[in-house]
């Protein structure tokens, strides 16, 4: 238990135990996209609600969002 890490934006560890009471640690990778599309971080969130407040759609907020990201804005 004491190594499961979550480096946000990157991955999240969690501990599956089975029926059987296997316990089997987990490593969640997810893409930008739906990184965005489940974040709980307020700041994160912000930003789509900034840019839906604005008119556009969730998803394409959230590819937005990932745009300027990746131009370092």
């Amino acid at each position: 238990m004491k190594s499961i890490t979550t480096t946000k934006g990157q991955y999240s560890e969690l501990l599956l135990i089975t029926p059987e009471e296997i316990k089997i640690p987990y490593r969640l990778v997810m893409d930008r996209f739906f990184y965005y599309l489940t974040t709980t971080d307020p700041k994160d969130k912000a930003k789509i609600k900034e840019l839906t407040d604005k008119g556009l759609e969730v998803g394409e907020a959230i590819k937005k969002i990932i745009v300027m990201e990746e131009m370092g804005l």
